[in-house]
């Protein structure tokens, strides 16, 4: 009688471990499915560089986040400039090691882009100050419907150069007809 007890018991043992571990897996894969990475779907953001020989603009395609709000896809285009050129036909817009301040949208449709001093101590001659002026309006242009004009800040204030050419204070404004439809 003892033995038919033990092996029940080992048996009740056995099942409430096998239904334990079913019950506690089942638990824990939904749980990795829930807290697993997030999937950002993309899409394509034209973006455009200065040639390496300093004559003209290069279009690549880029990536950034979809969205619909316009401070985030402001946000997502500018982080794709900064990324750089994917093709070694272009330069870099912005110093390799740089990022902005702060990046955001006004009711008006004006575009803040804050940098550090740092961004715009580089030696630059006229035609790559207006080739970096040029590259951003036309970045902003067809990817952000919503900017319509945009403003370089340094450390929070107007700038009066970019780098000693092209005025920087005051706004760029981004003519609508230019825009690709």
């Amino acid at each position: 009688m003892r033995k038919i007890a033990a092996v029940a018991a080992v048996f009740a043992v056995l099942a409430g471990a096998w239904f334990g571990w079913k019950t506690w897996n089942s638990r824990r894969q939904s749980l990795s499915r829930v807290a697993g990475p997030a999937v950002v779907e993309s899409v394509p953001c034209p973006v455009w560089f200065p040639s390496r020989d300093g004559m003209d603009l290069c279009e690549e395609t880029a990536s950034r986040p979809k969205t619909d709000d316009p401070a985030q896809k402001l946000a997502g285009v500018m982080e794709a400039l900064h990324r750089g050129p994917a093709t070694p036909c272009s330069l870099h817009l912005f110093p390799e090691d740089s990022s902005p301040r702060a990046v955001f949208l006004s009711a008006d449709g004006t575009a803040y882009l804050d940098y550090p001093k740092s961004v715009f101590e580089r030696p630059m001659g006229l035609r790559e100050e207006f080739l970096f002026i040029r590259a951003l309006g036309k970045t902003l242009l067809r990817n952000c419907p919503e900017v319509k004009s945009f403003v370089l800040l340094v450390d929070g204030a107007p700038r009066d150069f970019i780098s000693s050419h092209m005025p920087a204070h005051g706004k760029y404004l981004l003519p609508a007809s230019m825009q690709k439809k």
